[in-house]
């Protein structure tokens, strides 16, 4: 038999992200190179930083979208 447990949520915090509107995006998968950058300037703590980050070129294997994010 599974064993299944609750897990704590997740919650922004309401005194840095007033409006969730701000704050979320699309899946990656569907995301222009467009919206990315609209996302960007949306607002600092957009979840497009966690989803889809930006490349750039002296990306490393130490140091790339990923180990950002």
């Amino acid at each position: 038999m599974a064993d299944v447990r609750p897990f704590r949520g997740i919650r922004f915090a309401p005194e840095a992200v007033s409006d969730l509107g701000q704050v979320l995006c699309p899946p990656f998968d569907v995301i222009s190179p467009e919206a990315q950058e609209r996302y960007y300037e949306r607002h600092p703590y957009n979840m497009i930083r966690l989803e889809l980050g930006r490349e750039f070129p002296d990306d490393t294997s130490l140091n790339n979208r990923y180990t950002r994010a």
